[in-house]
């Protein structure tokens, strides 16, 4: 693309809104990973009611996360691995998608001119798929062992790749809306508090 492509597509108001809305789904979606990843453990082992500090909670969540690394990020990272959340490979993506969302954050006004935003698709959909992953484990192996109403149940009969997570929902309704569904935005406007 030349310089005069470049700000001809810059100056398009469609071609500049898509490429920020691009950017900054990323970006979220990257946040929500890092969430799934260290809140969903620190709130596993620091569960507190309203105006009441778990101290040995947050010790136990100290000794068994974070003496793992000074990074929070990391030491979550581990504990799932150790835990067979995630595997080796997983941990290879999370770095990648760290980095691609650094460079997206870092670099917004050079890509958003230049209009490059190479690998966006195949970086969103691999966080989108360890969201899923992370997250329905803990569905699985926390929230379902604990709820009465699936105790009684044979949790092993569970699918569990068809488990719809909050945060799932959320990225597809995200993803939806942004695609202008009609229907779906329809339907959530009849469920919507008036």
């Amino acid at each position: 693309m030349d310089y005069r492509e470049q700000w001809e597509s810059f100056l398009n108001p469609e071609v500049f809104k898509d490429r920020l809305i691009n950017i900054s789904m990323y970006i979220t979606i990257y946040e929500m990973l890092k969430y799934s990843i260290i809140n969903r453990l620190k709130d596993f082992y620091v569960m507190t009611l309203i105006g009441v500090r778990d101290l040995e909670g947050e010790e136990e969540y100290r000794v068994k996360v974070l003496s793992r690394h000074k990074n929070h990020l990391y030491a979550s990272i581990s504990w799932l691995i150790e835990n067979e959340v995630i595997t080796e490979e997983d941990r290879e993506n999370i770095e990648v998608l760290k980095s691609y969302r650094n460079y997206l954050a870092h670099e917004m006004s050079n890509i958003v001119f230049n209009g490059e935003i190479k690998d966006l698709m195949q970086n969103f959909l691999c966080a989108y798929q360890l969201i899923h992953k992370i997250e329905n484990w803990w569905i699985v192996n926390v929230e379902m062992t604990i709820n009465p109403d699936f105790t009684n149940n044979n949790l092993e009969d569970i699918d569990v790749d068809n488990i719809q997570s909050g945060k799932k929902l959320m990225i597809d309704m995200a993803l939806s809306v942004l695609a202008e569904n009609k229907e779906l935005l329809e339907k959530f406007s009849q469920i919507s508090p008036q």
